[in-house]
């Protein structure tokens, strides 16, 4: 988590715990789990951030990497896979729509359902109109944006 104002939208929306930074994560995922793990992990940063929650992802747990706003890659041993029955997957909904838009299609109605029936909602943090998408660009790129960045006709 990037900010203590990010943390308390986390926190609003129902998280059981929330850290502000990235850095040295991996205990603390431990002791909230008595020394499980985390089963899944979704990673957007990569770099030192990857190979940390290598350290807390738990037996037969999974870590999908979609980003790398860290700029860098990460590494890992590979004898924790198939010793204890990890994955590590990389997800790109990008190349999903280009390569199999018929496989991406029911994951997205399920979530526009969730959405429906107001099962899953979304922190709207700006709203900008079209002619302004510069405007909204420089917020979600200054890290300062908390929630979605909408733009509108």
């Amino acid at each position: 988590m990037g900010s203590e104002a990010k943390a308390e939208v986390v926190r609003r929306l129902g998280a059981d715990a929330v850290r502000v930074g990235y850095e040295g994560f991996a205990p603390e995922v431990l002791g909230l789990t008595g020394g499980t793990g985390a089963d899944l992990i979704l990673d957007s940063v990569a770099g030192p951030v990857f190979e940390e929650g290598m350290r807390c992802l738990a037996p037969f747990g999974r870590l999908v990497v979609y980003g790398h706003a860290g700029g860098q890659a990460g590494s890992f041993e590979t004898r924790l896979l198939h010793r204890q029955t990890k994955a590590v997957i990389g997800y790109s909904s990008g190349h999903y729509r280009r390569s199999r838009p018929e496989l991406l299609r029911p994951s997205v109605e399920a979530v526009l359902g969730h959405l429906r029936r107001g099962e899953v909602r979304l922190e709207i943090g700006a709203r900008f109109p079209l002619e302004k998408a510069g405007e909204a660009h420089a917020l979600v790129e200054s890290r300062r944006s908390v929630g979605k960045v909408l733009l509108y006709l």
